[in-house]
């Protein structure tokens, strides 16, 4: 790593590191927006007649549904680092594999059903693991 990339990185780390872990309730109600932003969105994009009130309201659930999506993400971080270090010793840069875990979590929050009673994190390390 290069001086300014190591820089960079360690404000990362800080930058994260003061980023609230979420409650099981609070998860639970962020993914009931992301659910509803992602219904919304697929009613938007149909072919069927909206009046203006619907297709505000139907904007604010997409918008509410992708602040709560970024909100998990944020919230995950750490754990897609704590993984990532586990696997530096395989001759792929930390970053790399920081990265390759960040899309294994995009894609937990994709399939994730909390109806099934586990936490985020635990389904998430699968997705990550599996990506890194």
């Amino acid at each position: 790593m290069t001086i300014a990339a190591e820089t960079t990185f360690e404000a990362y780390l800080h930058a994260i590191r003061d980023l609230p872990l979420l409650e099981p309730a609070h998860e639970q109600q962020l993914f009931e927006q992301i659910r509803a932003g992602q219904e919304a969105g697929a009613q938007l994009q149909s072919d069927l007649p909206l009046s203006a009130s619907a297709r505000a309201h139907l904007e604010q659930l997409v918008a509410r549904g992708t602040q709560a999506r970024e909100t998990v993400i944020a919230a995950h971080l750490r754990l897609v680092i704590r993984i990532a270090r586990q696997y530096t010793s395989r001759g792929v840069a930390l970053l790399d594999l920081i990265q390759e875990g960040n899309l294994g979590l995009l894609h937990a929050i994709d399939h994730f059903d909390p109806a099934v009673g586990v936490r985020f994190a635990t389904y998430a390390s699968w997705w990550v693991r599996h990506a890194v």
